[in-house]
């Protein structure tokens, strides 16, 4: 039995149907697991969820494709809640959130979200002009460098996660182990109002 639980089978097959929340369970509660589960098997769990989430706005995975060579060519990530929703599989889904540079050329077509009707409105605040649909929001930031800009603006390490494509998946999570076990470690200057909205999903702060 051993031989298909901590082996290939588990590693190559398996795993792929595994979200990131019962691969953390199964690294808590086995050591085995703990030693064949690596970073990878996270990241790859994460962006499955991810791609099921948009499939589910664009329908088919043409519509997708389409989608994604789009965010590729204006320089976009996707970043925010919605990826803290991802990795945790919650039920309830966020608005993906794509952060573009200051480079950006507005496209109409990007910011469609399958044949419903939408409504675009422009917002200048926190240096982002935002253009809302229903389930994305797309915000065009005054840098050119996206990743420094979400540097700035999430105030936790944990929140400061992306995934973006380049003909290919990719994604950054900067702790899975504090995402994943609601623990987050911070410095201490941590505001009521900052992680309010975090307790109530369930983390706790704790100061490093």
């Amino acid at each position: 039995m051993e031989s298909v639980l901590f082996s290939d089978p588990f590693l190559n097959h398996i795993s792929t149907y595994l979200n990131p929340t019962t691969l953390y369970n199964l690294c808590k509660t086995c050591k085995q697991f703990r030693i064949i589960i690596t970073k990878s098997h996270f990241e790859k769990a994460s962006i499955l969820v991810i791609r099921k989430r948009l499939l589910d706005i664009y329908e088919t995975e043409a519509k997708l494709l389409h989608w994604l060579n789009k965010l590729q060519s204006g320089g976009g990530v996707i970043a925010g809640d919605a990826i803290l929703f991802c990795i945790l599989d919650e039920k309830k889904s966020m608005p993906f959130e794509c952060f573009y540079p200051s480079t950006f050329k507005f496209d109409e077509e990007l910011i469609k979200c399958r044949s419903l009707a939408y409504d675009i409105r422009y917002h200048d605040y926190a240096e982002c002009t935002k253009f809302y649909t229903r389930v994305i929001k797309h915000a065009v930031v005054k840098d050119s460098d996206v990743n420094r800009f979400l540097n700035n603006i999430f105030l936790f390490d944990f929140c400061r996660n992306k995934y973006w494509y380049t003909g290919k998946d990719h994604i950054d999570v900067k702790s899975f182990n504090q995402i994943l076990s609601k623990k987050i470690k911070h410095d201490g200057h941590t505001s009521y109002f900052s992680a309010k909205q975090y307790t109530s999903m369930g983390f706790t702060f704790v100061k490093n």
